[in-house]
């Protein structure tokens, strides 16, 4: 990473580093946060449930005590209550006008009254129902009691340990995951934010989360499994007690009963009943019940501090099932679990028999599970106490494992970006006998490899690669056929290089030929030329006439030819001056000098490979080739440039350069001389502007042209007057030699172009603008266009989409996918290639539909589109988006595959217009798969050769040579 980018880089990540961890951290805490406060409520109405049953016993507690027998009883009885709560903190009497009475953070003080409390536990004291408040992790509840309140005070500790286990568990990998962050820093990982977040939530830390979740599983299941298993013995015990005391209380109760109830009732017999519920912390109350009536004759928790009983208008009674009552009946003892407000309740019936084993009374005593809950809480804080060592050392487990196996991932995924970046010389040093080690072997002889696919790649010219990349794969490789095209040959060669190896060493020649090269090679690219080969030392560049990169408008190039040769003669030029610089440089040195002819041809050229099967190169030949060759040797006896060309290409240039006719040449291998012309100099601007005055509108068109080949801005005053020329051929070259001198957004050539545009006829010219505005226009400006969206010329529709698509707007894309419905072939392709050059690899899930449309057109125009989106994603430009979106490009690639059935419908279409398109969409996907689909679909007899030809060329696309031989067959 260069210094530049690591200053870049590091503060937009530590930005972004920051404000994730901010806000990791925030809806972290937020969480616990609220967990608390929901789970504090849920503490507060357990505790209150709890003092449903219990409150009675504080209340009579401090009513029968706190004035008498304050050392005696109260404080004894108070201290045992206390106990039974393990969260129960402290317990505070206040009277009915805010005093405060008592509190047990000092048992043994009774206080004078004079002190008051605060004005939020004024307010409770009012209310005749409990009020619940909650303080940090305490539960506070004001419990009215008449002439006085009771202030309950618990603490939520299961709840405050719950909380600060999960703040420290939080630190912890909060910890890791800084030290994740700092590993990718001293790493020098330039991450966006997206991509930090996947890093940060990436394998290491899913392999760190499961393995501790599968610990904390297992402490969860051993945990509830402990707790199960104490609850049940706890409960055994709490029932077996139950029983016992219901047998030995069953005779003092009853006696008591029937001595005092009726005439010492204040004084003996509720002393009696509570000195025996005290005995039993889980008894919580008894019941006297008439065996005869089944009345209940007194129930402790609605008994009142009356003197005497009072009397009820309404006599409860208690019904017992057949079973409970045979159950009573046969051993005297009926034991059940009852549902009393929402608790369980153990409920213990004894029978009371007299002398004459009479049954008079039944005895039901109903005892709670405070104790049980209190065993669980201390016996659930030993079980976690033991597991949290157990957890932690899981979590040492989890960290040095994921460790293990994830930094050797990480180190692959690093070295893999440096690959995809074009980095093939990085390696990854790690030495391991595992499946690590041998994945680590596979990717360092994969990277070795494509290092050395990337040093023969210089050894081919942009054309050979290009075919070979695109052409299909069969079980011999990639197959690939010839082809006739036209194009501008330029052949170079130094003079007398054999005198110059003889004088020089082996060493100095290869040297002093490789900065010569690379120099020329340089500029043979520059003017969009291509090396073919390199012979000795000479070289053979192509320019090829179906290669125009400067912008290029449908039916523009038959009528103004030539621009190939432009392009290899000012190739010549700067070759010519970077020779003198390199002689100049050679000259310091005292190295000899060098020099250098050409020779410049133009006409039909066969490309395609040639060779054996074993060794092949991709190569052009043609009677032009050798003319460049051969008329190049005449350049010696040149007396201007050294540059020479052919007739053909002196047509293609006439008037805008000054050169001079050599001699009739009489050429080796040709019988009759050829016409050779030396090129002098480029005609000076000023001559050039002259042409522009000329009647020939020809003229004036190459002139136009050349004055956008010459990187001369000064031409573009000039270039916008002869827009306005009368000839359509003249507006419509300008246009485009001003989309290669003009810079974008430049406000003086927009606003001419636009209103040219508003009074422009020519539909070929309207086209040619609205494709210019597509490169010279990158801001919403461009949207001043979208009124010829409505166009009846489809060619002009389609050049907008096009060139919206390029500036690819939100609002320029809106408009775009509104043609994606067009029944013309060429807009709705333009469209589909719009919206997916702009990341929409979607538009494919839009067109297929269209290939089942009733209307031909669309189908046609459907089938069109899919194949133009298969050539857009054999480009380069689909290697970007794969990087930022893999996902959604295999999702598109897979799509077009699953397109190809629904075209190989198409092949049985009635409308030869929707066979043809179809046709046409499967040679450019070349799936093998649809071959035999085109064979069956050739009948002689009916299809028109147009179609045959189109199969043909389909199976061609596709490398079944095979099956077009079978095609020639039936042809003959």
């Amino acid at each position: 990473m260069s210094t530049a980018k690591e200053g870049r880089s590091t503060p937009r990540n530590s930005r972004w580093g920051i404000v994730i961890w901010l806000g990791i951290g925030l809806a972290y805490f937020s969480g616990l946060t609220f967990y608390k406060t929901h789970a504090l409520r849920q503490v507060a109405q357990d505790q209150l449930q709890v003092l449903k049953t219990r409150e009675q016993v504080f209340r009579n507690l401090f009513q029968a005590n706190f004035y008498f027998y304050f050392q005696e009883q109260f404080i004894p009885g108070l201290k045992r209550e206390i106990e039974k709560y393990p969260d129960l903190k402290g317990v505070q009497y206040v009277s009915s006008e805010g005093q405060l009475l008592y509190d047990s953070k000092d048992l043994d003080v009774r206080l004078d009254g004079k002190s008051k409390v605060s004005a939020e536990v004024m307010q409770t004291l009012s209310r005749p129902e409990p009020t619940v408040r909650t303080r940090g992790f305490e539960v506070l509840i004001t419990v009215p009691s008449g002439a006085f309140s009771v202030l309950y005070t618990f603490e939520a500790s299961e709840l405050k340990r719950q909380i600060w286990m999960a703040v420290i568990l939080g630190a912890v990998i909060f910890l890791l995951l800084f030290m994740l962050r700092a590993w990718a820093d001293s790493n020098e990982v330039d991450l966006q934010p997206k991509q930090w977040v996947q890093q940060l939530f990436g394998l290491r830390t899913k392999f760190f989360i499961t393995i501790f979740a599968v610990n904390a599983m297992t402490g969860l299941i051993v945990f509830t499994t402990l707790s199960e298993l104490q609850t049940r013995e706890e409960t055994q015990k709490i029932e077996k007690e139950a029983l016992l005391f219901g047998q030995f209380s069953n005779h003092k109760l009853v006696t008591d009963f029937t001595n005092y109830f009726y005439f010492y009732y204040q004084d003996k017999f509720l002393p009696s009943v509570k000195s025996l519920i005290a005995a039993n912390e889980n008894l919580v109350g008894i019941r006297v019940i008439s065996n005869r009536t089944r009345s209940v004759l007194f129930d402790s928790e609605t008994a009142s501090n009356s003197p005497i009983p009072e009397a009820r208008e309404e006599v409860t009674k208690v019904a017992f099932t057949d079973d409970q009552e045979s159950v009573l009946k046969s051993r005297g003892m009926l034991s059940r679990t009852i549902e009393r407000k929402g608790s369980k309740i153990f409920s213990v019936v004894t029978a009371y028999q007299n002398e004459s084993q009479e049954t008079l009374f039944l005895v039901e005593y109903t005892f709670d599970y405070q104790s049980l809950n209190r065993s669980l809480a201390q016996i659930r804080k030993q079980i976690i106490k033991d597991l949290i060592p157990a957890l932690f050392i899981g979590l040492i487990i989890a960290i040095f494992f994921s460790q293990l196996l994830i930094s050797p991932i990480r180190k692959l995924v690093m070295a893999l970006r440096k690959v995809t970046e074009g980095d093939y010389e990085v390696r990854v040093d790690i030495e391991r006998s595992d499946e690590i080690g041998e994945l680590v072997q596979a990717f360092n002889g994969m990277t070795e490899e494509l290092f050395k696919k990337k040093e023969l790649r210089k050894y081919l010219s942009d054309s050979t690669y290009r075919q070979i990349m695109e052409a299909p794969v069969g079980s011999d490789g990639p197959r690939m056929g010839g082809s006739r095209v036209k194009a501008t040959i330029l052949f170079s060669d130094i003079r007398n290089f054999v005198k110059h190896c003889d004088e020089m060493e082996a060493e100095e020649v290869t040297s002093m030929l490789t900065e010569y090269f690379s120099n020329m090679v340089e500029v043979v690219y520059k003017h969009n030329g291509e090396v073919d080969k390199f012979i000795g030392d000479a070289i053979l560049a192509v320019f090829y006439d179906a290669d125009d990169k400067s912008g290029k408008v449908e039916g523009l190039r038959k009528e103004i030819p030539g621009t190939t040769s432009l392009q290899a003669i000012y190739c010549a030029l700067e070759m010519r001056e970077r020779l003198a610089e390199f002689n100049k440089k050679r000259q310091s040195m005292g190295k000899a000098v060098i020099d250098i002819g050409v020779g410049i041809t133009h006409g039909e050229i066969i490309s395609g490979p040639i060779g054996s099967k074993d060794r092949m190169d991709f190569t052009v030949i043609g009677d032009v080739v050798n003319l460049a060759s051969r008329i190049e040797k005449v350049s010696k006896t040149g007396r201007y440039s050294h540059i020479v060309f052919s007739e053909e290409v002196e047509l293609k240039v006439r008037g805008l350069l000054i050169y001079e006719e050599m001699d009739h040449q009489v050429i080796q291998g040709l019988d009759e001389p050829v016409r050779v012309y030396e090129l002098k100099q480029i005609r000076e601007l000023k001559e050039i502007l002259v042409n522009l005055s000329s009647k020939d509108a020809d003229l004036r068109a190459r002139s136009v042209e050349l004055l956008g080949y010459s990187r001369n801005t000064e031409a573009i005053p000039f270039i916008l007057k002869a827009i306005d020329d009368s000839e359509e051929i003249v507006r419509i070259q300008s246009v485009l030699s001003l989309s290669r001198l003009a810079q974008p957004n430049d406000p003086v050539i927009l606003e001419k172009i636009f209103k040219v545009l508003d009074k422009e006829k020519s539909k070929r010219v309207i086209s040619a603008l609205v494709t210019a505005l597509g490169t010279l226009s990158t801001t919403e400006q461009i949207l001043k266009i979208a009124r010829f969206l409505n166009d009846e010329d489809e060619r002009v529709v389609a050049n907008v989409v096009e060139s919206l698509g390029k500036v690819g707007t939100p609002q320029c894309l809106d408009l775009v996918s509104a043609r994606l419905s067009s029944r013309n072939n060429r807009v709705k392709a333009n469209a589909a290639m719009a919206l997916f050059s702009a990341g929409h690899v979607e538009v494919i899930d839009m067109l297929k539909p269209m290939l089942l449309h009733s209307d031909p057109l669309m189908r046609s125009s459907a089938a069109f589109a899919i194949g133009e989106l298969t050539l857009l994603a054999h480009q380069d430009k689909l290697l970007d988006l794969w990087k930022k979106r893999g996902k959604d490009v295999n999702y598109f690639l897979g799509e077009i595959q699953a397109s190809v059935p629904m075209l190989v419908a198409l092949l049985r279409d009635p409308e030869a217009i929707v066979k043809r398109q179809a046709l046409i969409g499967l040679g450019k996907i070349k799936d093998r798969s649809s071959v035999l689909p085109i064979i069956d679909m050739i009948e002689l007899d009916k299809n028109s050769k147009d179609l045959i030809k189109e199969a043909s060329q389909a199976l061609w696309s596709i490398g079944s040579h095979k099956m077009i031989r079978e095609v020639l067959n039936r042809l003959v």
